[in-house]
């Protein structure tokens, strides 16, 4: 609760949890979503008190910072969710990023459900044994994709977040330049010869397993984070971010079709294209999708995880859906359309969804 939040700074505020009083700090998230009625919102914790919650997306303990990720864009309210459990089980050596929902009350009064997530900064990098200093940069805009057309600097469309040299001073973007202008302009032969040097391959090549499957349109060019530390000069590594626009919707929550191709995706990253078009690594890699369908991402499996979502979140959705509803359908990001669902249509939709898209990305690769 506090009531001077803002989008520009922490500010101070106090967090109840579970009969637990944390003194914390606030501010609202996100870039469109600033707009919503019913914002996002990043907390931080104190150092000896860290916000732990032991129950839930396999014990999500010790957290210096959170996000609470409105549902204000999802009248499913489990893409986020979804999305951030999918990437992880597909590999456990990935940056894991835990999720689980949760209510929120602000001020006292109901304020919705929410998806509470890890904040990718240095702290979770650490978590993953990775150096808290090292540099983070997020991509922003669709020009975050490895290529270098019309573009003032190798790294326009990425912000650097943390790391030194500090955004803004000399010399705050050479190694992720570099890799930008290795990707786009490497020779075959030096692109095979190299990229296991410069990145963690297997981080970069889900990551168009993931996006492509689940047809994540913003997070295949832009809202992603790349992690390096220039110290030990280890393999740079990748964490997705923000899902609004996935699984059967746009990010202005429009209806979307199951039928892109994956490989279709290179339109919005060099990096596929040159994976995929890659003597040595296309064939694999195409293979590995396969093995995931059947596996990890088989669909029964993930049909169960979803249901077991909806189960948990159902009382909670139709809660927020007569909170937030008017709101939602009056929102001025969307309001021209007329093909809005509701709470009990949305789950059916985005099952159904899953379903067909599925069987369709099977077929390619089965």
């Amino acid at each position: 609760s506090d009531p001077t939040i803002n989008a520009d700074a922490y500010t101070p505020a106090t967090v109840d949890y579970r009969g637990h009083t944390y003194v914390s700090e606030a501010k609202w998230r996100g870039a469109a979503s600033l707009g919503y009625p019913k914002k996002s919102f990043s907390l931080k914790f104190a150092k000896d008190d860290k916000f732990s919650e032991p129950d839930h997306a396999g014990g999500f303990v010790d957290k210096r910072k959170l996000v609470l990720i409105s549902t204000f864009d999802d009248n499913a309210y489990v893409r986020q969710r979804l999305a951030y459990e999918l990437w992880n089980i597909l590999d456990p050596e990935h940056l894991q990023i835990q999720v689980y929902s949760g209510v929120v009350f602000l001020n006292g009064v109901y304020h919705g459900l929410y998806t509470f997530a890890d904040h990718v900064d240095g702290y979770l990098m650490e978590d993953h044994g990775l150096d808290q200093a090292g540099n983070l940069f997020k991509a922003r805009t669709h020009d975050a994709n490895f290529r270098l057309e019309n573009k003032g600097t190798p790294h326009q469309g990425l912000t650097k977040e943390e790391g030194t040299p500090l955004d803004g001073e000399p010399g705050a973007y050479d190694d992720l330049d570099e890799l930008v202008t290795f990707v786009a302009t490497a020779s075959d032969k030096d692109f095979h010869a190299q990229l296991d040097q410069r990145i963690d391959r297997r981080d970069y090549e889900d990551w168009w397993i993931f996006v492509s499957l689940i047809m994540g349109d913003d997070s295949a060019g832009k809202n992603s984070y790349h992690y390096h530390d220039p110290i030990v000069d280890a393999p740079w590594r990748f964490a997705p971010w923000d899902f609004n626009d996935s699984f059967g919707q746009t990010w202005q929550t429009a209806r979307k079709g199951f039928d892109a191709q994956p490989e279709g995706y290179v339109w919005a990253n060099e990096l596929f294209a040159r994976l995929l078009d890659s003597p040595s690594y296309g064939g694999p890699l195409r293979s590995r999708y396969g093995e995931a369908l059947k596996g990890v991402y088989a669909v029964d499996e993930v049909l169960a995880r979803y249901d077991a979502m909806v189960d948990e979140t159902a009382d909670s959705g139709l809660r927020d859906q007569g909170r937030w509803q008017a709101e939602y359908m009056s929102y001025g990001g969307w309001n021209f359309r007329d093909d809005f669902t509701d709470y009990d249509g949305e789950v059916l939709f985005l099952r159904q969804w899953i379903v067909d898209r599925w069987a369709f990305v099977a077929a390619i690769y089965p």
